[in-house]
């Protein structure tokens, strides 16, 4: 293993190269994906607080308290005004909240969730 880091600047020049092939949004190439080039705001808000952690409320607390906030205005939006849930980054963590909320939520003591064998 080395001990000293790639410079910043053949990182950056091998992540390009590597990712060269990859559709751009900007292309208008892309159609029908369920992902689009984010929002300029939304980048500066991602990088300028990357290190929060919802995972960590105990740290986080103010942080926890915008994702309720937003849940809550989600819900209102949706008609809903008990609407309680987490953001999240990606399907994977979205599914498997639900299914352990599903779990807890449920009056049975042995859940049981049925999936494809393709899954």
């Amino acid at each position: 293993m080395q001990d000293e880091g790639m410079p910043q600047s053949l990182v950056l020049k091998e992540l390009e190269s590597r990712l060269s092939n990859d559709f751009t949004y900007s292309s208008g190439r892309i159609i029908g994906s369920m992902c689009t080039s984010p929002h300029p705001l939304a980048k500066k808000v991602y990088t300028r607080f990357l290190d929060k952690n919802l995972g960590d409320s105990g740290l986080f607390p103010a942080t926890v308290n915008l994702e309720k906030e937003t849940i809550s205005m989600l819900g209102t939006m949706l008609s809903n005004s008990r609407a309680f849930g987490h953001i999240v980054t990606g399907g994977t963590e979205a599914n498997t909240l639900a299914l352990w909320t599903a779990k807890k939520l449920s009056k049975k003591n042995h859940c049981e969730v049925i999936v494809p064998i393709s899954a």
